[in-house]
């Protein structure tokens, strides 16, 4: 069970490490990106997505430091797992308007599973927690 939990908790360190690089990508090259993702690349495109890069690799980091405190930092884990759903959510919704192409969609998807990841272990771990409290509680 430490095993599995410590490959998890790695797994989503890893994600948090990707959220922060991809993050500080998006705001230094900008227009790179979008020549990739999307068929137009404006001023108020590349400014969208500087903005979009800061709050992503803030929620990355804040994903970083939540894992690496000994309270866990359980709000923080669920907030960043929804953060990492609802991007994937835009992503998509930007990929079926044709703001974004379909090399959009893989990093929509490493959201959503990320996402996923991050909250399933949210829970697990929050599960982990009552059943040491009961335990304790009943000594």
């Amino acid at each position: 069970m430490i095993l599995l939990r410590d490959r998890f908790w790695r797994t989503l360190y890893g994600i948090g490490a990707i959220t922060v690089i991809s993050g500080v990508v998006q705001c230094a090259a900008p227009g790179l990106l979008l020549q990739v993702v999307s068929p137009e690349v404006t001023l108020a495109s590349k400014h969208f997505l500087m903005i979009t890069g800061v709050l992503t690799a803030s929620f990355g980091a804040l994903l970083m430091h939540a894992l690496v405190r000994s309270d866990a930092q359980h709000v923080a884990v669920l907030w960043t797992g929804i953060q990492k759903i609802l991007a994937a959510a835009a992503v998509g919704l930007a990929i079926q308007d044709n703001i974004f192409s379909l090399y959009a969609l893989a990093a929509g998807v490493f959201d959503l599973v990320a996402g996923v990841m991050i909250v399933a272990y949210w829970y697990w771990i929050k599960q982990l927690q009552q059943e040491e409290q009961a335990v304790q509680g009943a000594l």
